[in-house]
């Protein structure tokens, strides 16, 4: 998955560059919602593993 969105961010630099900005507008779009939802899914992953250990330790005692 780190491969994929490093070379996500290289072909993006290559065509932001490459391209004038109004043909850019979807691509930009699009990768401004790729990386909200990649924030997303990381934000819950960590909250839901730390909700996990709390209910564990609360068992615990």
């Amino acid at each position: 998955m780190l491969a994929s969105l490093f070379a996500d961010i290289l072909w993006g630099a290559a065509t932001l560059t490459a391209l004038p900005l109004t043909e850019n507008l979807n691509y930009v779009a699009a990768l401004a919602f790729q990386g909200f939802f990649l924030a997303l899914t990381t934000c819950s992953g960590i909250w839901l593993n730390l909700i996990s250990k709390k209910t564990l330790q609360v068992e615990a005692r």
